[in-house]
C-alpha cells in the first residue's frame, strides 16, 4: 500500500512540477517522444497499476470472506502476511536490479544520462527527421525505444560535425528502479516545460500531431535544441562532448548501448519546431546552461535573464539592469 501511495503522489509531483514549469518556457513550440518501462518485464510501467489492483481484489474478498468466516478470514491474513514478509526479505537481499527476467550489465547500477546538442541550420533538417521518428516509432516497449534511440543517434552523427554547443549529463548510480524513474521523469520534465506547445508528441505508444505546424528544411538564422535523456541499466562511459570528434563518440557510444534489456526510459526533446521557429544564440546558454562550447566555441551574445536584454558574453552582470550573468564566460 505504501507502493501504491508514494507512486501516486510522485505521479502527482511529476504533473505539478509540469504545469509549474510551463509557466517559464523559453520558446513557443517543441516536439518530443519517448516512452518508460521500468517494470522487470518490460512491458511498460512501472507496475503501481497492478498493485492497485491486487489491494482492491484483497480488500474486497477479504470483507466477504471475513462476513462468511472470521476464522478462515484471520488464518488467510497470517498467511498473506507471511508471504509479504518473506517476499520483502527476498527482494532486499536482490540487491541487483533485473530487466527481462535477467541480470542488467555486470556490476551494473543504472544511470539517467542526457546528451544535448545546438545546431544550427542542419537541426531544421534534423528536426523533420525526429518528427517523423514520433509519428512512426514504437513507444510502447522497450525494444522500440531502443530502436529509437539508435535512429536518433544516427541522425544526429550525421550532424554532429555542425553542432556549436553540446553537453553530457550523468546522473547516478541510482540506488533501485525508483530512484532511476524519479530522477529521469525530473529530468525529462525540466526539458520538456521549455516550450508551450507540442507540434508532434508521442508517448507510449500514443500519437499527437498539431496539424498548424509544416516543417521546412529552409535555412534560417538561429539554432534547434535536441535533448536526448534516457534512462540506462549502466553507465554509459563516455567522455564531455568537448570538441567534434568526442561528440560523436559520446553519439555512438549511446547508440551502442541501445538495446531493450539495456534502455529504461527514452525522452527525445527537440526545440523550437514549428516554421520559422528558431532560437537566438543570445538565448541558448541562459536558457539551457549546461550547453559548452564545442572546440572552443563561445557565445559572444547572451540574453539577460532578468530582463530579457542582450549584452556581451564576457560581461560578469547585465549593463542595464545590473543582474548577475547566469551563463557567463570566463
Amino acid at each position: 500500500m505504501l507502493r501504491v501511495l508514494l507512486g501516486v503522489l510522485g505521479g502527482l509531483a511529476v504533473l505539478f512540477g509540469l504545469g509549474l514549469g510551463r509557466l517559464a518556457w523559453a520558446g513557443d513550440s517543441g516536439g518530443s517522444f519517448g516512452g518508460s518501462s521500468f517494470g522487470g518485464g518490460g512491458s511498460g510501467g512501472s507496475g503501481d497499476g497492478a498493485w492497485i489492483e491486487i489491494v482492491f481484489y484483497i480488500i474486497y474478498y477479504g470483507f466477504r470472506l471475513l462476513l462468511l468466516s472470521p476464522t478462515a478470514f484471520c488464518i488467510v491474513l497470517v498467511i498473506v502476511i507471511l508471504i509479504v514478509v518473506l517476499s520483502r526479505k527476498k527482494g532486499g537481499a536482490d540487491a541487483k536490479l533485473t530487466a527481462a527476467g535477467t541480470h542488467i550489465a555486470t556490476g551494473g547500477q543504472p544511470w539517467v544520462v542526457m546528451v544535448q546538442l545546438a545546431l544550427p541550420a542542419a537541426g531544421l533538417r534534423v528536426r523533420s527527421e525526429l518528427a517523423a521518428m514520433a509519428r512512426s516509432g514504437k513507444t510502447g516497449s522497450r525494444a522500440g525505444m531502443a530502436e529509437l534511440l539508435a535512429a536518433t543517434c544516427a541522425a544526429l552523427l550525421k550532424v554532429s560535425e555542425t553542432a556549436r554547443y553540446a553537453a553530457l549529463v550523468e546522473l547516478g548510480p541510482q540506488r533501485t528502479l525508483g530512484d532511476l524513474e524519479k530522477t529521469f521523469q525530473q529530468r525529462a520534465s525540466e526539458e520538456l516545460a521549455r516550450y508551450r506547445r507540442d507540434t508532434v508528441r508521442a508517448e507510449q505508444g500514443r500519437v499527437v500531431i498539431d496539424q498548424k505546424d509544416r516543417l521546412t528544411n529552409e535555412t534560417s538564422s538561429g539554432y534547434v535544441v535536441v535533448s536526448v535523456i534516457v534512462a540506462l541499466g549502466r553507465k554509459l562511459g563516455a567522455g564531455p562532448p568537448t570538441d567534434a570528434t568526442k561528440l560523436a563518440e559520446l553519439l555512438g557510444s549511446l547508440r551502442a548501448v541501445a538495446s531493450a534489456a539495456t534502455v529504461y526510459a527514452l525522452e527525445v526533446v527537440w526545440t523550437p519546431a514549428a516554421e520559422g521557429d528558431v532560437l537566438k544564440e543570445e538565448e541558448l546558454l541562459p536558457t539551457f546552461p549546461a550547453l559548452a562550447g564545442v572546440g572552443g566555441a563561445q557565445a559572444s551574445a547572451l540574453k539577460c535573464s532578468f530582463c530579457g536584454q542582450p549584452y556581451e558574453a564576457s560581461r560578469k552582470v547585465c549593463p542595464s539592469c545590473g543582474g548577475a550573468n547566469t551563463g557567463a564566460i570566463e
